[in-house]
């Protein structure tokens, strides 16, 4: 981080706690002083997607910050368990996933279970700014059904669409 990323502050965040997942602790000593560089006071940490799990039940979490490595991946990732088990205490808790190899595969898998935010690595300390800024922000609406569940995949709403609604719910 740059003396001129001062301004990356947001008041907002020092009310929230995120937790970060990651197992390399190189990445986790980084990633907790930028996320206190940027307001975070509470930064809570879990080197496991179940441990993280866990977390989300015990604690009152507001945004994670994940790790995603497809080789690393288990059957049930851990944003498929926030959006899709019984026991998630916040079905839409914000998931931003950072991943060194991002592909347009992955992404639409990690789309798909319900992530909020991808970012690749290596990021600077401005993207992932804003990426927490926009789940804080500009939360996009939450869709829970039965293929799908987590924030609606469209970016952008026609404000000019005049024709019949294409969901089945709006009809």
């Amino acid at each position: 981080m740059s003396p001129s990323d001062d301004r990356l502050i947001d008041p907002r965040f020092a009310e929230m706690t995120i937790l970060v997942v990651d197992s390399s602790t190189r990445i986790i000593d980084m990633l907790s002083k930028l996320l206190r560089s940027f307001g975070f006071r509470d930064v809570k940490i879990a080197r496991t997607e179940e441990l993280a799990f866990k977390h989300t039940r015990e604690h009152r979490i507001d945004i994670i910050l994940a790790n995603y490595a497809e080789e690393e991946a288990d059957d049930v990732s851990l944003t498929t368990m926030v959006r899709r088990d019984e026991a998630s205490p916040n079905k839409e808790l914000p998931v931003i996933l950072m991943t060194a190899s991002p592909n347009r595969n992955m992404i639409f898998k990690v789309r798909d279970e319900g992530a909020n935010e991808i970012i690749g690595k290596p990021f600077n300390s401005l993207a992932l700014f804003q990426k927490l800024s926009s789940v804080v922000h500009n939360p996009r609406e939450y869709v829970d059904s039965e293929e799908f569940s987590g924030p609606d995949r469209r970016r952008t709403h026609d404000l000019e669409f005049s024709g019949r609604s294409r969901r089945k719910s709006a009809s």
